[in-house]
């Protein structure tokens, strides 16, 4: 009975006679027996294809194709009319694999059923070796669909497509190959957007099991104005085909991002000189005729001003960044004038280096107990602390004792410290514990939010609606609300247990950084209201996520804010705000830190929420039932008896619902 055939190996050779030898090595040592290594020689010169028959001499998996020298991408796509096997992956000739990386992506692949199973992988630079992770950790080990919607960033990162197995069937369905031109000029990405774009399902392993080797003296990688050359090659013919094939705007939205964030990296680090006006004016022919077509759904404001320029006046752009550059990094930052470096700043581990006019300011923390600053090296301040008592030295000399709390409370500024417990494993476990089972279990039906503001006395009561309270509105008696979501314990915990007759799904929340000890409600009483669980963000951390299963919900003062989070997630057809009012009077003129919420903030979270519901959920519907600080944020309409005792408010007859309707 013949072998089948899980996985096809297709490797292009072209005078590679000084790494075959690894490269293939490392394929015929897979811990997958059952594959083929098909080695197309794309007219190598050297002693490439003599290498290459003597493996097929040794080993009946492995294919010899002799072809003439046509391109990388002739030979990707000679080998994939070949292959026979259930999957298919890539290797070229300069890297090499871990012996597991076929099993255990097949593996994932026939468990999870998916069209493409990807890893990350290693930069091998000599003896230097890099693991590279451009995906943050939320969609590892999930089987994902939709990926403008589930996970963006994989269109952001590198292609890397031979760190991954594709389906053949799939790659036949779609009729999907490499673009067909002379040498390897990014080709990887043109295949890349053409998988992506078309795949129904999709994997990601967080190993890195290829080895990419980038010190090579002749890969694109090294060729500096060239690679633009290059990367302008891709993003022609990629445009192409997205637009012939009508890929969908979300996909668009994505593209256009990307092309700007690699124009804008070429631009500001491989072209030299003149070569930057160059660079921007071959964007602008590529895409400003369709920038009537760009939404800039995925751009910041800057971000989009600076495309735009790009696009619309290149030469200035291009001639600017000659000028003057100034670029802001997590880990580095520049500015620089006619090609003066002003300002340098540099951010390892545990030591700050900042250059002003090539002249150091060294700031180092030593042991988590201070920090000392230096100037051209020599020591200038130094701060110490011991216990709660801080010691701050000028030159030598002491100058200013000070205590603080032995436990001081956090900061707004904390936001890198929220940011990493984001990625928490405790928030994904409870979120998959609580919200999987409420994906799209509203679809195609209205939700009315009801929360404490005064409007809500006006509210009315609609046909064929389900009802969610937030907080103290569980004890309206107008309403008989299917869930229910709080989240602040001191303002509910007199009245708390009283939820636990109501007869609906309570969701308690707690917050992830908890800014005062004790808001969070306590677990156990959640367990005795049988609460579902979630975590919630504070106030000032200004941020939103539409993927609620492994983030916290969005929380900006106000509960609403996470149920709408959870409300998106349900896919109601609309949803309605009553007693949302977001304005100093009643239930929001004061906080639980005794202070005025300031409504400006509220209103951001909404509009923060209102950018999510635009992207991911455009078919949902928000209406403002007697909206006050709301007003013109979504649709508005009003009741009968609230223009009554307020005949100030004109509105047109469309926008007036009766108080209760049959």
């Amino acid at each position: 009975m013949k072998t089948q055939i899980k996985v096809s190996v297709i490797v292009p050779v072209y005078n590679r006679e000084k790494y075959l030898h690894q490269c293939v090595d490392s394929i015929v040592a897979q811990t997958l027996e059952e594959i083929e290594i098909i080695l197309v020689d794309d007219g190598s010169t050297d002693s490439s294809p003599s290498i290459c028959d003597e493996y097929a001499a040794k080993d009946s998996r492995v294919k010899v194709i002799h072809k003439k020298n046509e391109g990388m991408g002739v030979a990707y796509n000679t080998g994939m009319a070949e292959a026979k096997g259930e999957y298919i992956g890539f290797v070229e000739t300069d890297d090499w694999i871990e012996p597991e990386m076929y099993e255990d992506l097949y593996a994932k692949a026939i468990k999870e059923n998916v069209d493409v199973v990807k890893s990350l992988y290693s930069n091998i630079n000599g003896e230097e070796r890099r693991l590279i992770n451009q995906y943050g950790n939320r969609i590892f080990n999930r089987r994902l669909e939709n990926l403008p919607i589930t996970a963006p960033e994989i269109a952001y990162a590198h292609p890397s497509t031979w760190s991954a197995i594709y389906r053949r069937s799939f790659i036949e369905r779609y009729k999907i190959q490499y673009p067909e031109r002379p040498g390897a000029s990014a080709q990887d990405r043109d295949f890349h957007w053409r998988v992506i774009t078309q795949m129904r399902s999709f994997y990601l392993v967080p190993m890195g099991y290829y080895n990419y080797r980038i010190g090579a003296s002749d890969s694109s990688g090294n060729q500096g104005y060239k690679t633009e050359i290059i990367s302008m090659m891709g993003f022609c013919n990629t445009l192409k085909w997205l637009l012939q094939n009508n890929i969908s705007s979300r996909f668009m939205e994505l593209f256009y991002k990307n092309a700007f964030n690699v124009a804008k990296f070429n631009n500001t680090q491989r072209c030299k000189g003149i070569y930057k006006i160059r660079q921007a004016k071959d964007i602008a022919r590529i895409f400003a005729p369709y920038i009537s077509n760009m939404q800039f759904t995925r751009f910041s404001q800057q971000h989009k001003e600076e495309f735009l320029c790009m696009l619309k006046h290149p030469v200035w752009y291009g001639l600017r960044q000659l000028i003057y550059k100034n670029e802001s990094r997590p880990a580095y930052a520049f500015v620089k004038f006619l090609g003066l470096t002003l300002y340098e700043h540099r951010k390892i581990a545990q030591c700050d280096t900042k250059k002003l006019l090539y002249l150091p300011i060294r700031k180092e923390i030593f042991d988590k107990q201070g920090s000392t600053i230096s100037y051209i090296g020599l020591p200038l301040t130094r701060t110490e602390k011991q216990g709660n008592v801080i010691r701050k030295r000028f030159l030598g000399i002491q100058y200013k004792t000070e205590q603080v709390p032995v436990n001081p409370a956090p900061h707004a500024q904390d936001v890198h410290m929220l940011k990493f417990v984001c990625y928490a494993n405790a928030i994904a476990e409870a979120h998959k514990q609580t919200f999987p089972k409420y994906k799209n279990s509203l679809r195609g039906k209205d939700v009315m939010i009801v929360a404490c503001g005064p409007t809500a006395n006006y509210a009315p009561i609609l046909p064929d609606i389900k009802h969610l309270a937030i907080n103290r509105a569980i004890t309206m008696e107008k309403y008989h609300f299917d869930f229910c979501f709080m989240i602040d314990y001191p303002a509910v915990k007199e009245f708390i247990s009283t939820t636990f007759d109501y007869g609906c799904v309570n969701f308690f929340g707690k917050y992830v950084y908890d800014p005062c000890r004790g808001f969070s409600i306590p677990d156990s009483i959640a367990e005795l209201a049988h609460a579902e669980r979630f975590y919630s963000e504070v106030p000032f951390a200004m941020q939103a996520y539409h993927d609620i299963e492994h983030f916290p919900l969005a929380d900006f003062g106000t509960t609403v804010h996470p149920a709408l989070s959870f409300l998106f997630y349900t896919r109601p057809r609309k949803i309605y705000l009553v007693g949302c009012d977001t304005a100093n009077t009643g239930y929001f003129k004061k906080s639980l830190f005794q202070k005025p919420f300031n409504p400006d903030m509220l209103k951001s979270g909404y509009i923060k929420l209102k950018e999510i519901r635009n992207i991911y959920y455009p078919e949902i519907e928000i209406i403002s039932i007697n909206p006050v600080g709301l007003k013109g944020m979504f649709k508005d309409v009003y009741t009968k008896s609230y223009l009554k005792e307020h005949p100030e408010i004109k509105v047109q007859e469309k926008d007036v619902i009766s108080d209760a309707q049959e």
